[in-house]
């Protein structure tokens, strides 16, 4: 069954039990549900979420189906692996990474929006799955994954408020164009 799922309409992953017998899943792109914010202390199983995250995203969904995004301000504890492993859904994997290389990564999706939005436009649909379903064009989901997401915000900086501004751009507008984001963190403080 890999590779057989389609983000067409939602990302969905299972990432461990509910219950005696259910599945809790993260589901992107239903309802209200199009980004995560995960807080933590250190041991509490954050990036171990993450990695339950990426495989399963990685097992059930193909790289036309899924992209993913990975910044790791973590000094690469948290994604090193997948850089190794040459992971096919992994667009980019940013390990040991600057504020600079984190932001010009956010930039990137900013363009990423934008291009999408020209191409609905010029489509005359308002979401992925009418654009795929009209066009037949292959158009994967994005996921930006951010291990200590805070570092975007250390010093008050020019650097600070554009990674903030551009954000909260994707978070507004990335929605409609299958852009979604998980931000992680041990704290919020000075976020």
């Amino acid at each position: 069954n890999w590779w057989k799922g389609s983000t067409a309409k939602i990302i969905e992953a299972p990432i461990g039990q509910s219950g005696a017998r259910g599945v809790q899943r993260l589901v992107f792109g239903e309802g209200t549900a199009h980004h995560a914010l995960l807080v933590g202390q250190t041991g509490s199983g954050k990036t171990n979420l993450m990695h339950v995250l990426i495989t399963t995203l990685a097992l059930s969904y193909s790289p036309d189906e899924i992209q993913l995004y990975l910044i790791d301000f973590k000094g690469g504890v948290g994604f090193k692996q997948y850089a190794t492993g040459q992971l096919p859904q992994a667009r980019v994997i940013a390990i040991e990474s600057e504020r600079e290389f984190g932001l010009s990564i956010l930039q990137e999706l900013e363009a990423e929006i934008k291009r999408r939005y020209s191409s609905f436009r010029e489509n005359n649909v308002k979401e992925l799955a009418a654009y795929r379903n009209q066009t037949g064009a292959a158009m994967p989901r994005l996921l930006l994954i951010v291990d200590e997401f805070q570092r975007f915000f250390q010093g008050q900086d020019d650097l600070a408020q554009q990674a903030k501004n551009i954000l909260e751009y994707i978070v507004r507008e990335g929605r409609a164009f299958g852009i979604h984001i998980l931000l992680a963190t041990q704290s919020l403080t000075g976020s």
